[in-house]
């Protein structure tokens, strides 16, 4: 038996079935980069324009981290690691998507 799913219109799946779809996972990874960005961003007292000047990345796409709209990716991580001076670290085996950044010792 197939329903609409409670977190998108447009997907149908089993009733038990939603947390395993590949577009709710992907959004939790983005939620995740989201966060973790929007945290160390505000350690570090910077604007989304210093982070954006700091990565190389356009303001534009600063904000759309941080309202989980790009997927964590390779060069994505490199340029936010690169700005904050920081590890990108990845909980791989845990329930619910995990991502922070770490900064590396001096």
């Amino acid at each position: 038996m197939s329903r609409q799913s409670d977190v998108h219109t447009r997907w149908s799946m089993a009733a038990d079935g939603w947390e395993s779809h590949p577009e709710y996972i992907a959004a939790g990874w983005r939620m995740a980069l989201a966060g973790a960005t929007f945290e160390r961003r505000a350690a570090l007292g910077w604007t989304q324009a210093q982070l954006a000047e700091a990565a190389g990345l356009t303001e534009e796409l600063v904000e759309e981290i941080e309202t989980s709209a790009v997927d964590p990716t390779v060069p994505v991580l490199q340029a936010l690691g690169r700005a904050f001076q920081a590890d990108a670290t990845l909980a791989l085996t845990e329930s619910e998507p995990g991502l922070r950044f770490v900064p590396r010792a001096a």
